[in-house]
């Protein structure tokens, strides 16, 4: 009896792993077996009082890609027994839809201020959780959460908020919602108490920490590392299986069927209300699908030719854990199902102009019939008048829709609005960045892509990206050696945001080496007149874009495209592909040179405004279809070039560094060593994170599996520039420049000692062309790198970023993506 009354008191604890919920979450909370679980909740009035009765319904899954993509948010109803609970009625429920990780806040009114305030609470809760805020929010029509302060507060921390139009609600808040009822109703019958303000919490928190059966693990255990394989867990059920032919259902409903519209079809649905509408549809045709036959609205045809159309989204700043803003946007593309032969119209909607076209015919039609002394002729009249009115309005609605685009990655682009302030929320001074001013405030060349500390991009919610905070030393390695000076004044300025030729830069400003000449040449401190004419045009070209550009409040537009492989490989992506893109923004003091001058703060969601201009095109049906077709057996393939970058520490007084296996016995095709001072890399604000400066390297060389491959060591001179020519041939043999017959952005006179823009490349291609379209082998091999080097008068961070030949495959039926590196 005893061992019986500690059994169940188990089940009634709320603070209990797999408490007041199911058999198998007790079993797991317990780690007993399901049967024995069974047998004991068998004897629990709490359990079986209150067991539910399934109705089953099919419908399509809430389809999301990440955690805090979208959450689901309702208002449970406690009226009866608000008195035990100091007057709360309600109870406000918030769901995550992938994490299943949910929250909840009793709320005494059912208002606009009451939910407002409530819901900011459970934000702050999400935070300190690992939580981020939600992109979208889902809730139902309710006035509680249409007004004016829910409003304000979703566009302050930049949350999308929607309702579904359907008969078919929140499904994933309404499943929530009984589990977190059943939990407390049974905590009630166990207490013989219906108080839950102390309570509420902790069955909240044990339900965080129990397993859940549709994500494989407890909802506190969903992180970054393991979304993929919670998504796989979550939908993979949904989804055909690859290595067989699976074929969709067949249609219960042939075209032309006269049908009516369940509105009880989905689960837990309250059995009472009426069950069907009163209004006929028509079939005319079905979208075939592996998960259930769906009826959509047919496509419109076009002619000839493409189209292509840019749709805008914003990108939305949200509140980082790591510090600083954080944008993001998540895009799903038109889903394609099936062949287009079968796409599928369900009518309905419009009923009441077809009937209005079907009166106007009949009336014709009496009149005839009454003028011919014929009722023959009146039969046929009214069917002859509701064929041509259900005609024109399949006709008119045909024009209405439109075909499945794709989405051409390569002329889509991100419009950054930017202006700047200062700590003090002051305007930059257009006076404080003069050419004979011992002060400076300035900016780090490449804007906006300076500005970025991490770029995450998601296809189909595979992370493409890798997650390292060096975005900024990648965009502008990738600039200086995938363009030419040709191209300042037109495609980077156009398509890039900000770029300055002055690439040779200072390693550090003071006020000495910024106080330049006055307009009649004269005044310019001697430290200034120290520096080479490259750093001496370099500080002038910084302090005059602050005076042009940024001085006032100014603010400019500037276009860009993220140095992402998708961005590049040059082929449309096929329809039913998500993205989720984020941008990570550094500290302001990393990407600013400022000398004297109040610094600059970070970017606010005033500051910087981010649009995402996606380029979208429509092809000829008969290209369309034959493409479509092909995805049915093949998968879709993206070829790209891939790059990772690493950071390594060279210690101050060091006079050798040696990299073992930076690569992971991996061959990358070329990699580019940059070494700058460690704290301009760590963002000090009077120096330059981009100074690449030679730091008396007096070889490098490269050792495969134990052998010096493909170069002799290159060697140089650490006290002047007598072998410099040597490295930069070197430098242009190994960037392909000499291959193409065409230079980059570093010229010779930027290149070497006492100059920082410094690069050293090392090129794995047998044939030395890496710009020719042909995928290269892959080999494997064991490279470590050794640096000999004059001693170091203060730590550097040596920059290694490598290239990689990739393969992006996207299975049409599965829609997945996977990288093959």
């Amino acid at each position: 009896m005893k061992k019986a009354k500690l059994e169940t008191s188990k089940y009634e604890d709320p603070l209990q792993l797999g408490s007041l919920g199911g058999v198998a979450a007790y079993a797991k909370g317990n780690k007993i077996s399901l049967s024995k679980a069974r047998r004991e909740l068998e004897k629990n009035i709490a359990y079986t009082l209150h067991k539910p009765v399934r109705r089953r319904g099919a419908f399509r899954p809430v389809l999301v890609f990440d955690k805090d993509e979208q959450w689901v948010a309702d208002l449970v109803e406690v009226q009866k027994i608000s008195k035990q609970n100091k007057g709360y009625k309600f109870i406000l429920t918030v769901i995550d839809v992938l994490s299943k990780f949910a929250w909840a806040e009793p709320v005494k009114r059912k208002t606009g201020p009451e939910v407002t305030k409530a819901f900011t609470t459970i934000l702050k809760r999400a935070s300190k959780q690992g939580h981020t805020t939600p992109i979208r929010l889902q809730t139902d029509k309710g006035k509680e959460f249409y007004n004016s302060s829910f409003k304000a507060l979703l566009k302050k921390e930049g949350i999308h908020h929607f309702s579904t139009q359907g008969d078919a609600k929140g499904s994933v808040i309404e499943r929530w919602n009984r589990t977190f009822k059943t939990k407390l109703y049974r905590y009630f019958t166990a207490s013989n108490s219906y108080k839950f303000l102390d309570v509420i919490q902790s069955i909240i928190n044990q339900y965080n920490h129990t397993y859940h059966r549709s994500i494989g693990r407890a909802p506190v255990k969903v992180d970054d590392s393991n979304v993929k394989e919670v998504w796989y867990k979550l939908y993979d059920k949904h989804l055909p299986k690859a290595d067989k032919k699976t074929k969709p259902p067949r249609p219960k409903f042939k075209i032309g069927d006269y049908v009516r519209l369940s509105k009880v079809a989905r689960n837990f649905k309250k059995g009472y209300m009426q069950g069907w509408t009163e209004e006929l549809f028509i079939v005319s045709l079905y979208v075939p699908s592996f998960q259930m036959i769906m009826y959509k609205k047919r496509y419109t045809t076009m002619r000839g030719g493409s189209l292509k159309r840019f749709k805008v989204y914003d990108m939305l700043p949200h509140k980082s854990q790591k510090g600083g803003t954080l944008y993001r946007f998540a895009h799903s593309s038109p889903p394609f199902n099936g062949t287009w032969n079968q796409i599928a119209l369900q009518r309905g909607a419009g009923m009441g102009d077809m009937f209005k076209d079907f009166k106007s015919g009949v009336k014709k039609s009496v009149k005839t019939a009454w003028q011919k002394k014929n009722l023959s002729e009146l039969g046929r009249g009214i069917k002859r008048s509701a064929k041509q009115a259900a005609g024109r309005e399949i006709r008119k609605r045909a024009r209405k829709e439109k075909q499945a685009d794709y989405i051409d990655l390569d002329r889509s682009y991100f419009e950054w609005d930017c202006r700047f302030k200062t700590t003090a929320d002051a305007n930059i001074a257009s006076g404080t960045s003069e050419s004979n001013d011992a002060t400076m405030t300035a900016f780090a060349n490449n804007m906006p892509h300076c500005m970025i500390k991490q770029f995450l991009a998601k296809c189909n919610g595979t992370l493409m990206t890798e997650q390292i905070d060096m975005y900024h030393h990648k965009a502008h390695i990738m600039t200086l050696l995938g363009y030419s000076r040709e191209d300042i004044d037109t495609i980077l300025n156009a398509t890039n945001g900000l770029f300055r030729g002055e690439i040779d830069v200072p390693v550090t400003y003071t006020a000495n080496n910024v106080k330049g000449p006055a307009a009649d040449g004269s005044g310019a401190h001697n430290d200034y007149k120290a520096l080479s004419d490259n750093h001496k045009a370099a500080v002038q070209a910084q302090k005059k874009e602050t005076r042009d550009l940024w001085s006032g409040g100014k603010r400019q537009i500037l276009i860009m495209k993220p140095y992402d492989p998708l961005f590049y490989q040059g082929r449309w992506v096929v329809p039913n592909t998500s993205f989720q893109f984020q941008f990570w923004l550094n500290a302001a003091t990393l990407f600013t040179n400022t000398i004297a001058n109040d610094a600059v703060r970070d970017p606010t969601a005033e500051d910087v405004k981010v649009t995402f201009h996606m380029c979208l095109v429509k092809t000829n049906p008969g290209v369309f279809v034959g493409m479509a077709k092909k995805l049915e057996t093949n998968l879709a393939l993206y070829p790209l070039v891939r790059s990772e970058i690493r950071q390594y520490p060279l210690d101050n007084g060091a006079t050798y560094k040696q990299i073992n296996n930076p690569f992971s016995n991996r061959v990358p095709q070329r990699y580019i060593i940059a070494i700058v001072k460690q704290t301009a890399f760590n963002g000090d604000a009077d120096e330059d994170m981009y100074a690449y400066s030679p730091s008396g390297v007096e070889y490098i060389k490269q050792i495969v599996n134990g052998e010096e491959y493909p170069y002799e060591t290159l060697e140089l001179n650490t006290g002047n520039g007598r072998n410099d020519r040597r490295g930069y041939f070197r430098f242009l043999e190994a960037s392909g420049c000499l291959d193409r017959g065409s230079p980059n952005m570093i010229r010779f006179a930027d290149w070497g000692y006492g100059k920082n823009a410094t690069l050293f490349m090392f090129s794995n291609v047998p044939s030395g062309k890496h710009d020719r379209p042909v995928l290269l082998p892959k080999p494997t091999a064991h490279i470590d790198l050794h640096i000999k080097c004059a001693a170091q008068t203060s730590a550097k961070t040596i920059i290694i970023m490598a290239e990689y030949e990739s393969v992006v495959k996207i299975n049409s039926a599965k829609s997945i993506t996977f990288m093959n590196v």
